[in-house]
Order: C-alpha cells, then sequence, then structure tokens
C-alpha cells in the first residue's frame, strides 16, 4: 500500500532455488497534529523552568487553538497531568501531607459513598484549637475527622486538614492560601476530583480560617462554611463573595472576643452589598440564641455543602485584595497586588468594564472558546478606552495551567491594562 514501507525476504523453494519476495510492512499512522501538540506541551511542562523560554510553539500550533481551543485545552490538561514535575506532588499526597510557601500540614482523606461520574467532589474540613499545646490542636483534629455526619448517598472525599503549627491564626495567616491551593491541586491530579466541586468548612478555629481563607480564594470553591467563629479585621473581605455561596453560624452566647457582634456586624455588610438584588452574595447567616461556642447544629452542614457547583467565570466581580502572595482572582490578576487596592470588572460580550482603585496594573484573563469567535475586545477604565485583539496563545494557556494547576481557571487569551500592557 502507498505509503507503507517496504522489505525483501529470500527463501528456498522445492526445487532449490532461492525466490525473492517483496514484502509490504505497514506503518505505525503518523501522530494527528493534536497529539503532537500534546506531545510538545508536555515537553514544556516536562522541562527546567530556564528551558521552557526555548521551546517554541509553531504557527501552525497556534492555528489549531484558533480552531479548536476546546480540543487544544482538554490536551493541555493531559500533558499537565502526565507531566513529571507532579512527582514530590503526588509522593507527599500519597503521604497525606502537603506543603506551601513555608508550611507543611497533615491531612487524613477518606471515601464516602460512590464516586459521581464527574469525578469526586471534596470537602475540606478544619479543626478548632489554634493556639495551644500540641497535644490540643492533635486531639482537635481527630475529633474534626469524624465530626460532620457521613452522606454516603451523595459520594465525596472527606478531607480533615491539620493546621500546619500551633498558633492563633495558623488557619488563617497570609500564606495559608498557598498551602490551601497546593492541596486542593494535588487532589484534583491525584485523587480524581472534580474542581468545581471543592467546599471548604470549619469549626471555630477552623471557621475562623473559613472567613479568611473562604473570601481571598473564593475562585477555588463551589461552597464556604463557618461555625463558631467571626470575620477577622483587614482579613475578611465581604465584597469578594459576590458569587461565591458562603453560610456562617455562630451561637448567641457565644460573645467571646466578639464573636456573635462580629458576625451580626458582617451580616449587615452583605446586606448593603447585596441591596435590592438577590442574584448577588449567596451568603447566608444562621445564629443560634440558645447556643454558646460547642453545640452548635452544624454535623449535617455538609450534605448542603455539596449541593453548589463553581462558576468560574461569572460575568461581574469585586476584588479587594488582602496581602502581598495571591496574584489571580476569578478571570482577573495583579502581578503585583497590594493590601488596599480593589478592582471592581464586568463583562458584557465584548465589552470589558474595569473600576480600579490603587491598581497601576491589570490583566484581564479569558477563553477564547467563550469569545463567540471575537477576534476583539474593548477595554473601558473611567474615560479611557482600548480595542485589544482577542488572540489565543499556547503560551498562555500552558503558562496559566502551570501558575493555577486548575483546568477551569486556565486561560488563553491575556488583556493587559496599564503600564503592563
Amino acid at each position: 500500500m502507498q505509503g507503507d514501507a517496504s522489505a525483501t525476504a529470500a527463501v528456498v523453494n522445492e526445487r532449490g532455488r532461492v525466490q525473492h519476495f517483496t514484502l509490504q510492512l505497514p506503518q505505525e499512522p503518523a501522530a494527528t497534529p493534536l497529539a503532537a501538540l500534546e506531545a510538545q506541551i508536555l515537553s514544556w511542562f516536562d522541562a527546567a523552568p530556564e528551558a521552557r523560554a526555548q521551546i517554541v510553539f509553531s504557527t501552525e500550533q497556534e492555528e489549531l487553538l484558533r480552531k479548536d481551543p476546546i480540543a487544544v485545552r482538554e490536551a493541555a490538561w493531559r500533558a499537565y497531568r502526565r507531566s513529571s514535575m507532579h512527582e514530590s506532588a503526588r509522593a507527599d499526597f500519597a503521604a497525606r501531607k502537603v506543603r506551601g510557601i513555608d508550611q507543611e500540614a497533615p491531612f487524613t482523606l477518606r471515601e464516602v459513598g460512590m464516586k459521581p461520574e464527574r469525578g469526586w467532589p471534596l470537602v475540606i474540613a478544619m479543626h478548632g484549637g489554634g493556639g495551644a499545646p500540641q497535644r490540643v490542636n492533635d486531639q482537635q483534629w481527630q475529633v474534626m475527622q469524624r465530626y460532620y455526619a457521613d452522606q454516603p448517598d451523595l459520594g465525596y472525599l472527606y478531607l480533615a486538614l491539620r493546621a500546619p503549627n500551633n498558633e492563633w491564626n495558623g488557619f488563617y495567616d497570609d500564606k495559608i492560601c498557598v498551602l490551601i491551593e497546593n492541596l486542593i491541586r494535588a487532589a484534583v491530579l491525584c485523587a480524581d476530583v472534580d474542581p468545581d466541586r471543592v467546599s471548604l468548612i470549619g469549626y471555630s478555629h477552623g471557621g475562623y480560617g473559613a472567613f479568611v481563607i473562604g473570601t481571598k480564594i473564593p475562585d477555588r470553591f463551589a461552597s464556604i462554611h463557618s461555625s463558631a467563629a467571626a470575620p477577622t479585621d483587614g482579613e475578611t473581605r465581604g465584597e469578594n463573595l459576590r458569587h461565591t455561596i458562603f453560610t456562617f453560624m455562630v451561637g448567641g452566647k457565644d460573645t467571646a472576643y466578639g464573636r456573635r457582634e462580629r458576625c451580626e456586624a458582617f451580616d449587615k455588610s452583605i446586606q448593603a452589598l447585596r441591596g435590592e438584588r438577590t442574584d448577588l452574595y449567596p451568603v447566608r447567616f444562621e445564629l443560634i440564641e440558645e447556643n454558646g461556642h460547642t453545640g452548635l447544629p452544624d454535623r449535617q452542614k455538609v450534605k448542603e455543602l455539596l449541593r453548589a457547583r463553581r462558576d468560574v467565570r461569572p460575568p461581574d466581580l469585586v476584588w479587594s485584595p488582602s496581602d502581598e502572595v495571591l496574584t489571580d482572582f476569578f478571570w482577573v490578576r495583579v502581578p503585583t497586588p497590594r493590601d488596599g487596592t480593589r478592582i471592581e470588572a464586568r463583562r458584557d460580550g465584548p465589552r470589558i468594564e474595569l473600576r480600579l482603585d490603587g491598581v497601576e496594573e491589570l490583566e484581564v484573563l479569558l477563553d477564547a472558546s467563550a469569545l463567540a469567535g471575537a477576534e476583539e475586545l474593548e477595554l473601558v477604565c473611567g474615560d479611557e478606552r482600548r480595542k485589544l485583539p482577542a488572540r489565543p496563545s499556547l503560551r498562555v494557556l500552558v503558562e496559566s495551567l502551570l501558575r493555577r494547576g486548575d483546568p477551569r481557571l486556565a486561560h488563553d487569551v491575556v488583556l493587559r491594562w496599564g503600564r503592563a500592557r
């Protein structure tokens, strides 16, 4: 057959004569352009950081992204998951531990019910304790491993995370979110977790963590709950919860450290943000009048949390950064985040409106497959308007996967505003 390789063979016939035959050897089918691109993306992920800049994607490969962005994104995610760069993270996950910037924390993990077709939902549960001896925090961690009632009819993974230290803010310093993001990334890679169905829950010390982690990185969660805790001044930014389910519960007699008073004030601030609208700030406060700090009726909360699914591309968002660590928030990125700054962003078809307070550089992160073929977008900020090309890029795609470790938060189009444009 045309294109097949051939080979010759010699045999001796019954008369003793040598006869030669030509054999057609079928060749392995040539790799499809998509398979070849996936292999190159894998080599990009496997390469050392300084070597990645030398790997160039061809014009034909960039055109493949433009023509079939969904298939290319799926191939890129497969390559990301196969990459050897995850070896240490996989080993840590198998040993039931996770690392952050300079933190390390153990966890327990168990299956409840049957795995759904789209992957396991994940519940991350955080224990009480905090500023106490290690034995106290270890005991509280053991309690959290069985505290919330199992819901076997739903099917999920239950992960009880031990605080990385025994300090008063073990679950809510500025670096804890990196550890949580690494934990979710490893669970998606190693345990077939559905990244759109990750929930966060905590009691007392863990509840304070939910108030901080949940408002810093709400784009990682489908739902969040806090019990027997309160918002932390300067760290809990309720306006960041514009499209994320957040519930909190406190006892009416739980007045230590101003817990009841601060929860009531937070609830009022959310109501003010919501105004007359019913489609924003899905935040709900439960005040249990007869309870103190313990014994709250929250043992069934996992069932409620697991009803939710994350929305990674809300049409509008508000981000008030509270640290200099986290650079990404849903579909915007600030290369140099600072406390005290604020971003409002709204997408309406090919038009994106920005309101920036104290922000000098901003990146708008988009998915070409959701742009309905638009080749140009308009950015509006105050009186300034700019039309920018919506050009998908393979390098943008792989860099965003590397940075975020989440197929749904990855992007292939970036629009830059400010000094970075």
